[in-house]
């Protein structure tokens, strides 16, 4: 919270009275997500969280899902303006996969801004996730006992590269050890999603985070 109130705070002596008024409202969101954090009632530790894994999740009998996600945010200037990240689950990219009766729900987080660069290493401050599983997956039952697995990627040009990035996941979530695999599940994907975007310049490789999503 201090790194980013001190990179605000460089921003403090411009000139421009809308430069001021964005800052204030900068630095008001970042401390209502400071106080989000600090009101958690998890008993999960939070320095073994990382970005954009899921956690404390679970589906009831009617396929209802729910769960916490954590998520990175910052203050970077984008042309020459302070600018507030913070990526969200855009749940209108949310898709189910099945991969070989492997249930997989993909996420795809964005913030919405110009700006391509990783930013998992930022505080983290924590979302909540929900949704009905039958959205995603035709004919899932809810009282089948089969755990659900998360897949939770930032990607800010997800929407040009989807068909690509769906088939990364798929195969891999296809072929991996589950559940004791995930970790690796996720660290091939994440390696070849970077394999495909070496070939944009412009356009950094994003982080892939992911959890299980167990009945109730």
């Amino acid at each position: 919270m201090a790194i980013l109130l001190a990179v605000v705070l460089l921003f403090v002596g411009c000139d421009c009275s809308t430069c001021e008024q964005e800052l204030e409202t900068t630095k008001e969101k970042l401390a209502a997500c400071e106080d989000n954090r600090n009101n958690d009632d998890s008993n999960e530790t939070r320095e073994n969280l990382t970005a954009f894994n899921s956690y404390n999740g679970y589906y009831n009998a009617d396929g209802l899902y729910i769960k916490k996600i954590m998520v990175p945010h910052t203050v970077k200037t984008i042309k020459g303006k302070p600018t507030y990240l913070r990526p969200e689950v855009n749940s209108n990219l949310t898709k189910g996969i099945n991969a070989s009766g492997t249930y997989v729900l993909l996420e795809i987080l964005e913030h919405g801004k110009p700006y391509y660069e990783d930013i998992s290493m930022e505080p983290l401050l924590e979302d909540t996730n929900s949704g009905l599983l039958a959205t995603y997956f035709t004919g899932f039952d809810p009282t089948s006992n089969i755990k659900v697995y998360v897949v939770s990627i930032h990607d800010e040009e997800y929407a040009s590269n989807a068909a690509i990035i769906d088939s990364i996941v798929e195969n891999t979530m296809n072929s991996c050890s589950l559940p004791g695999g995930l970790d690796a599940c996720l660290d091939s994907i994440e390696q070849q999603i970077q394999t495909h975007y070496q070939q944009f310049p412009i356009v950094r490789p994003k982080t892939v985070g992911g959890g299980i999503v167990p009945p109730k």
